[in-house]
């Protein structure tokens, strides 16, 4: 099944982005692969409570070093879009209509997604994916310098962890229909 358009969101207050953050944009990488940059689009939501200087100084600092590799791709057809989501029902349809825009002006109708591909064509499972590799390899380097933090921190690290387990399990028309308020 191709993919006309996938949306990464996130918020662009507080102004910081941790560890847990880029662990997830390069899970998000490996998911998409290369050539499913053309339908991804970064929304960066919380614009409500973000001060507009600190927000503008922050969407800088995504486009230049988070997401830059996304974004500064030398073919538009492997490049993403990034865009603001505010907090309105109508900012949310402008993003829909953003990804049926930009699926409707690509010469290619949908693309695979890199774990489609390795899931359906190589009959991988999904912890041999390479987005579950990359997620394996995050926890090791969390529980190894878990051994060496605080209790609380432990704690706190390992229910940062759990959440994002969590998210990963919701499926992904659940998490549309809830954002759309459905």
């Amino acid at each position: 099944m191709k993919v006309g358009g996938v949306v990464y969101m996130y918020p662009i207050y507080p102004n910081r982005m941790t560890r847990n953050d880029r662990s997830n944009v390069k899970v998000f990488q490996k998911i998409c692969g290369n050539h499913g940059l053309s339908k991804v689009i970064l929304a960066t939501t919380r614009w409500d409570i973000c001060p507009p200087e600190s927000g503008e100084k922050r969407k800088r600092e995504l486009v230049d070093t988070f997401w830059s590799d996304m974004l500064s791709a030398s073919a538009p057809q492997t490049k993403a879009e990034m865009t603001a989501l505010l907090n309105s029902k109508e900012s949310a349809w402008d993003l829909i209509r953003l990804v049926l825009k930009r699926r409707a002006d690509s010469h290619i109708d949908g693309v695979i997604l890199t774990i489609q591909k390795q899931i359906v064509d190589k009959s991988k499972k999904l912890k041999h994916t390479a987005a579950a590799q990359e997620l394996r390899r995050n926890l090791e380097e969390l529980l190894k310098e878990s051994g060496s933090a605080s209790t609380q921190a432990r704690k706190d690290k390992l229910r940062a962890l759990e959440t994002e387990a969590a998210r990963l399990r919701s499926p992904l028309g659940t998490r549309i229909m809830g954002f759309f308020g459905f």
